[in-house]
């Protein structure tokens, strides 16, 4: 069936003018979605939390030890 954009009057395939107000149909091909990037798991992101974490913690501690006073 192809639905009229103007009436929704619903026409048999192949028709080249609705039956309901005489418009053309235009048939449109059909357009494939994008598909959407599969979601990641929720361990493997506070996995990649976590190690973001160590990595600042492990910076500010460099930065400390290197400010410390050498004896």
């Amino acid at each position: 069936m192809v639905v009229c954009q103007r009436c929704g009057t619903e026409n048999p395939e192949g028709s080249q003018y609705c039956g309901g107000c005489g418009r053309p149909l235009k048939i449109f091909p059909k357009i494939k979605k994008k598909e959407k990037e599969p979601k990641k798991p929720e361990s493997e992101l506070k996995i990649q939390i976590f190690l973001v974490i160590i990595i600042v913690a492990l910076i500010v501690l460099a930065t400390q030890i290197a400010s410390l006073p050498k004896m």
